[in-house]
């Protein structure tokens, strides 16, 4: 399998600020930005509805928020809080709208996009088939990322919690790999994992990533995404929630600085774990959590990881902040 190659080692992950053509087309066009990747499709599009998958900018100290599902945050608004699950736009969507950025290039381009998927193993292995032919239409590199990790789904338990629950997911990828044939050639596969809070759950993943090399095969992906947004966390003004959500609560995932220190410990034990397991330690971290400044960015590096992503911080300070992280 092919690892993900890109410079500078800085991108967006999935968020409310990559959902559409626009948004995508000008992530692409930030010189800023080495990669460039998608908002969460599945095969068939994800119920969203504003009135209940919301989003806020807020300020962890003082508790102060900005407007509902809008980018009018202060500077010290640099935390979110979202209710949001994955993306209105299917994935044939999505794949236009990387192919109308594509058809646009004068040229063959550097910069991959990785687009990020989600659903059952088997739906998964259908993505990845179809990104790989896509791939033969654009101009960029293409990787897939599987989102399993979103706290904002009823109902679902992200598989990085558990090795029975992610292996499915590994198996299905080497099936699919095995039908396609493609060995060395393979597009970049990588996994979002959740924050991690306590011992068992590193050790339930690297469980899981070692009973997939068992009996000589090989390692299905090639990075790692950590973390994404912590979810059970609760924004009140008065004795009400701040937002809605599917069901009724307003609890969802926290993101951007007040999860940093806590990102930082997952892409440190991470990176100290998989180095321990020779199987493993080829796994590339992009690192994501609280990045909002060239400091953030160079913590992240520090941590452990190669390459740096970032959502809330794109929300807070839009495109400008990739240029103001690398060349402060």
């Amino acid at each position: 399998m092919q690892k993900l190659q890109f410079n500078p080692p800085l991108l967006n992950t999935p968020c409310p600020w990559c959902s559409e053509l626009e948004n995508l087309r000008e992530l692409y066009a930030c010189e800023y930005t080495g990669a460039v990747t998608t908002r969460t499709s599945m095969l068939e599009p994800y119920p969203h509805d504003w009135a209940k998958n919301q989003y806020v900018l807020f300020d962890a100290t003082a508790q102060q928020v900005a407007g509902v599902n809008e980018r009018n945050a202060t500077q010290q608004q640099t935390s979110s809080l979202n209710t949001i699950g994955l993306s209105p736009n299917n994935l044939a969507v999505t794949k236009g709208f990387v192919r109308t950025i594509s058809d646009k290039l004068r040229e063959k381009s550097n910069k991959p996009f990785i687009i990020s998927v989600f659903g059952s193993p088997e739906e998964v292995g259908e993505c990845y088939e179809q990104i790989c032919a896509l791939q033969t239409e654009v101009k960029m590199p293409l990787a897939m990322e599987i989102n399993i990790s979103c706290p904002n789904i009823p109902g679902k338990i992200s598989p990085a919690y558990s090795a029975e629950e992610l292996l499915p997911y590994l198996n299905a990828l080497q099936s699919t790999l095995e039908k396609l044939n493609q060995g060395e050639n393979a597009l970049p596969i990588g996994i979002k994992i959740p924050p991690f809070t306590y011992q068992n759950q590193y050790d339930e993943l690297i469980k899981g990533l070692l009973q997939a090399v068992e009996n000589g095969k090989n390692l299905p992906i090639c990075f790692i995404t950590s973390t994404n947004t912590l979810g059970s966390s609760l924004l009140m003004q008065g004795d009400k929630a701040v937002l809605n959500s599917e069901v009724g609560t307003g609890v969802g995932g926290m993101a951007g600085t007040s999860i940093h220190a806590l990102s930082l410990g997952n892409v440190y034990m991470l990176r100290q774990m998989l180095d321990q397991e020779p199987a493993l330690k080829s796994l590339q971290l992009i690192g994501v959590g609280g990045v909002n400044d060239k400091a953030g960015f160079e913590r992240m590096k520090a941590a452990g990881a190669d390459f740096v992503g970032l959502a809330t911080a794109l929300g807070v300070k839009g495109i400008e902040v990739f240029e103001e992280i690398l060349s402060e």
